[in-house]
């Protein structure tokens, strides 16, 4: 049991790892796509931009430090990985609205790196809660303009219920996927078992063959030694005889 408790450990901490790096490249290409804006590709208000990479840098950095830099790998770093991913689509959502596309998916699919149902059901309802309340505010805060939701009713319609299916999708999926790799490594660990089990056995088997050496060795000792006392006794019996025949004559 502790074996597999190991394993499942180790698994995490590497989780963190790849999790973490996912993050801090993230961050790169966000960086990229900040300088994109800077020169002018594209047509963000530089004070949005500026405001949207400070607080999606944060989200980003920040489990890539703990883990990378602090070595930090607790219970609880998973949970903050996809929390600080959820955030980070939330808060860029919030700013940039409908500039981003398919980045909804992100905290869903860090999740998957650890192949834990429980981890995923959290990154799909954290991503849908924290997702539909960034476009609450960034439809209020009227950020950057969106002509497709000139009204509250096209503003649920085009805007969070695409986007929220877009989320449980995304959800599905990856739970799928788990549910295959988890089938997988329980077949792996099965034959694992089974392998451990047979090596046992033929241990315990060699173990009882040495056993039944050792006593057919001492059997056979036992016989040998008593055929000796016989034969001393014999030997013992015939001298005396022969004293007392000799005491006898005299």
């Amino acid at each position: 049991m502790s074996e597999n408790n190991n394993v499942f450990r180790d698994n995490e901490v590497e989780a963190n790892k790849i999790a973490s790096n996912i993050m801090f490249i993230s961050f790169i290409i966000y960086t990229g796509i900040y300088l994109l804006n800077v020169v002018g590709v594209f047509i963000i208000k530089q004070g949005i931009m500026n405001l949207a990479y400070i607080l999606g840098s944060v989200c980003l950095l920040t489990p890539y430090v703990l883990v990378k830099r602090f070595n930090n790998h607790s219970w609880y770093i998973k949970y903050l990985i996809v929390f600080a991913a959820a955030m980070f689509i939330a808060s860029t959502n919030m700013v940039l609205a409908f500039h981003i596309v398919v980045l909804f998916g992100m905290p869903i699919l860090v999740a998957s790196v650890y192949f834990n149902k429980k981890l995923i059901n959290t990154a799909i309802i954290c991503t849908l809660i924290l997702t539909i309340i960034s476009q609450f505010l960034y439809y209020n805060f009227d950020l950057v303009k969106d002509l497709n939701f000139y009204n509250m009713k096209k503003f649920i319609m085009f805007g969070i219920f695409p986007r929220s299916l877009g989320i449980i999708y995304f959800g599905w999926l990856a739970k799928r996927v788990y549910a295959r790799a988890y089938t997988i490594l329980g077949n792996l660990m099965s034959a694992e078992e089974q392998n451990n089990l047979m090596k046992k056995n033929e241990l315990i088997k060699n173990k009882a063959q040495n056993v039944s050496n050792v006593l057919t060795t001492s059997v056979d000792d036992l016989k040998n030694s008593t055929k000796n006392v016989s034969e001393s006794n014999q030997i013992v019996s015939k001298e005396s005889r022969d004293v007392l025949n000799n005491t006898s004559k005299k």
